[in-house]
């Protein structure tokens, strides 16, 4: 699993690698498969989730992916953003917003952008 956690200010944050996937979905999907074990783990309404974009195609293929997390991951994540969108992959973002209605996506340029926001009160 690409994904992890780290420490952000004294914070604990987990890093969401959907990055680099290009157009394969199966294996964004064996990412999210993982992520969804690892979260699925943790207290609800706990996790603060920056997820990574960047090198991933906003196609409909993988955003039929990420929004199947959603279901799975709801109850743990209390707030989340997103990292690596520009060009095309804005487009991705607001899709992404558009199809799962609830799970608000705030997109930043960089990751360390997101970050200081995810830890935010």
């Amino acid at each position: 699993m690409k994904s992890h956690w780290i420490e952000h200010k004294g914070k604990r944050v987990f890093i969401a690698e959907y990055s680099g996937f290009g157009s394969d979905s199966a294996a964004l999907r064996r990412e999210a498969d993982e992520i969804i074990a690892a979260l699925q783990k943790e207290p609800p309404n706990s996790v603060l989730a920056v997820s990574n974009v960047a090198g991933t195609t906003a196609s409909m293929d993988n955003l039929k992916v990420l929004k199947s997390i959603l279901p799975h991951t709801n109850q743990q994540v209390r707030k989340r953003c997103a990292v690596g969108a520009s060009g095309m992959r804005w487009y991705f973002i607001e899709t992404f917003n558009e199809l799962t209605g609830q799970a608000k996506l705030k997109a930043f340029a960089s990751m360390q952008e997101a970050l200081d926001w995810i830890v935010e009160d």
